[in-house]
């Protein structure tokens, strides 16, 4: 069982990368209240903020990454390649059997909550590229956001405002890449029945 330092989470705080003081591998972290939730050894743990003792929450043989929870600190959202393909999953955040929530093939990315409670993730759709989505943990039913060709996304801390990236290539590059497929930074308020806009010009 892994022990965590608080520089050494400090710096999983501020980047998704590896701290050299320390044995293992830390990973994007999610952080609610005073505990941290975070991929390890390709596994969900879960630490307090001020470090300690990490516990383990899954240990499955199939990799679980980019764990999400919910505003009321209840949920613990996160992709799962349990069956296959990468789908999304939901289980409380004292740990338990997970969830599956989609079907879709693989390729889910999970984003965050909204201020809804939904979680918000990345799939396929039928057009090329991805698209947002957005799935109530309750009944299941998922919706289609109204933006296209959406990559990355980060919702903010109230889970109301919603920035992402709209097109954009693997091989990007700001500096020379001046056709129409370049990455654009958007906002979006999911509250309001508004488009999204461009952040910057």
């Amino acid at each position: 069982m892994p022990r965590f330092r608080p520089a050494a989470l400090a710096a999983a705080l501020c980047a998704s990368s590896v701290w050299a003081g320390t044995t293992g591998f830390y990973r994007q972290p999610a952080l609610q209240g005073g505990t941290v939730y975070l991929v390890a050894e390709g596994d969900l743990w879960r630490v307090g903020a001020q470090g300690g003792e990490a516990q383990r929450l899954t240990t499955h043989n199939g990799q679980e990454s980019q764990p999400a929870v919910s505003p009321d600190g209840q949920w613990l959202a996160f992709t799962g390649q349990y069956d296959g393909g990468t789908e999304i999953y939901l289980m409380p955040v004292a740990g338990g059997v997970p969830k599956r929530l989609t079907w879709e093939g693989g390729g889910m990315r999970v984003w965050g909550f909204t201020a809804a409670g939904e979680i918000l993730y990345t799939g396929l759709d039928s057009r090329p590229g991805s698209q947002l989505f957005a799935i109530d943990v309750k009944t299941g039913q998922r919706r289609q956001l109204p933006v296209g060709q959406a990559s990355d996304a980060a919702l903010s801390a109230d889970g109301r405002t919603l920035y992402f990236t709209r097109s954009g290539l693997r091989s990007d590059n700001a500096r020379q890449y001046r056709g129409g497929a370049i990455a654009r930074l958007w906002v979006m308020d999911l509250m309001e029945k508004t488009e999204a806009r461009p952040l910057i010009a």
